[in-house]
């Protein structure tokens, strides 16, 4: 109901507004795409963001911070994801803490854009261009109708590496150390929040700028090489003097060899075929946009501009290895995203008022389709076929099983929903569900389908295409059903 009517209020507020989109500045339209993030907030679970609220709610529980479990067990990332979830969930409550979980996303790519936004002015000296980037980026389609404000762990190590990019290249344009200290802080947090790869981004940004002779003096310097050094030692403590920390080193190395065993070739040859083609629908519009301009004026565009140069080469040589590697996804790509908005932001500045224009007409329909997805379309999806069910299945499960213990033995994206809201429901008087131990004899599981070794079928939900099944075991199964 709360969802309602808070979607009640935007479907009032909004419309005076999308009325005079046609006329609004750059400026005006940049913050609407701000404002748009805003009913996501309140969505129902999707995907799998019932693994990052329940991890956050068991590490709060159990008083560890720096080991994350979901389920009771050792999720294998570092924890730094988890500490503003938690910190939200203890202002909010932890009935709210999806809300929580999804405020940090969102803040995350927010702030993300207000990183790029005052880069580029401080660098081109241009605050039109430096906003019209910002809304390049905010209006992207995958990031604003997905991925900016989901509940993963992408946004926040997004904000970490790219900042710790931009923070790297601003130190060499102004030849400042203080920048290195800021790119080290940076780019070791997003190792804390998610995976190793942080640094694969920061590297192959440090290639790029050592191309430059005049910037190999600055980088070479000994300030700067003691920087970077305190940099990779950042790791190699995690992973020998943190005790939670001796595990993980082999579990990412592990992902990573995995992302680059080729299965099939056939595959493979599809997947270098469709990855970039992937990339630049996901990126529309501004791609559709750089595209058309680049085909009408690619011997000149970057010609004399070796600012541009340098970011085309940055995210041309961060984007190769997602896209030679034979397992990854286009999410991995995030921390490039603004460093795309500002190339495609940057091109099309150039290319006059015209083109500028162009842009802003295909950002307003792009803002049209934002604001009728989060506003009708995804609502009517939750409510209708999955969304709402989690909850509900959630509420009926916690009244079901009464005072006997609850386990989950169901890892699916649709079970994390739901056993997420369970937590919710149930904490501070229950603990957070873990798998059904060894010994257990009176109970309920939760699995996804009838399994006679782990009790009698005691209850079985539909959740979209998916569904899950709440198994019973001793004197729970003499419950009504």
């Amino acid at each position: 109901m709360a969802l309602q009517n808070i979607l009640l209020v935007f479907r009032l507020a909004i419309p005076f507004p999308i009325m005079q989109l046609h006329k609004l500045s750059i400026e005006k339209l940049y913050w609407i795409a701000v404002l748009a993030f805003v009913p996501p907030l309140f969505f129902y679970y999707v995907g799998e963001e019932g693994s990052f609220t329940s991890t956050a709610l068991e590490m709060w529980h159990s008083g560890n911070w720096l080991l994350p479990t979901n389920l009771g067990a050792d999720n294998g990332r570092p924890p730094l994801l988890y500490w503003p979830i938690i910190a939200m969930s203890e202002l909010l409550g932890w009935h709210n803490m999806l809300l929580a979980s999804r405020l940090v996303s969102v803040g995350a790519t927010l702030l993300a854009a207000i990183i790029l936004v005052r880069f580029v002015r401080r660098t081109r000296g241009d605050g039109r261009l430096a906003v019209f980037c910002g809304l390049i980026f905010l209006s992207s389609l995958d990031l604003s109708l997905y991925r900016g404000w989901l509940a993963y762990a992408d946004p926040l190590f997004s904000l970490f590496v790219m900042a710790g990019m931009f923070a790297l290249w601003l130190a060499v344009l102004e030849q400042r150390a203080t920048w290195l200290v800021v790119a080290m802080i940076a780019v070791s947090c997003g190792f804390l929040s998610k995976a190793l790869t942080a640094y694969v981004f920061y590297a192959a940004t440090l290639f790029v700028l050592m191309l430059d002779r005049k910037n190999r003096n600055f980088l070479l310097s000994p300030a700067s090489i003691a920087i970077h050094a305190a940099m990779l030692l950042v790791p190699l403590l995690w992973f020998t003097l943190v005790p939670v920390g001796h595990g993980q080193g082999g579990s990412m190395l592990a992902e990573i060899e995995r992302k680059l065993s080729v299965f099939s070739f056939g595959d493979y040859l599809s997947k270098l075929f469709e990855y970039p083609l992937e990339f630049l629908l996901r990126m529309l519009p501004g791609s559709a946009i750089l595209v058309l301009l680049w085909w009408r004026n690619r011997t000149t565009l970057l010609a004399g501009d070796r600012y541009l140069q340098t970011a085309v080469l940055i995210c041309l040589l961060n984007f190769l290895p997602y896209w030679l590697s034979p397992q990854s996804s286009i999410r991995y790509l995030l921390p490039l995203y603004p460093l795309w908005s500002l190339i495609v932001g940057t091109v099309i500045w150039k290319c006059g008022e015209r083109a500028i224009e162009v842009a802003r007409k295909w950002t307003i329909a792009a803002l049209l389709l934002k604001l009728v997805f989060v506003l009708a379309l995804y609502p009517y999806y939750q409510v209708s076929y999955r969304g709402k069910n989690y909850l509900e299945a959630a509420r009926d499960i916690a009244v079901r099983t009464g005072n006997y213990p609850l386990y989950a033995n169901d890892t699916s994206a649709p079970a994390l929903s739901v056993e997420g809201y369970i937590n919710a429901l149930r904490y501070p008087h229950s603990a957070p569900l873990v798998m059904l131990p060894a010994k257990t004899t009176d109970g309920f599981v939760l699995n996804y389908d009838p399994d006679p070794a782990l009790g009698k079928v005691f209850r079985q939900y539909q959740l979209g295409g998916d569904h899950l099944t709440l198994l019973c075991r001793g004197l729970a199964c003499q419950e009504k059903k």
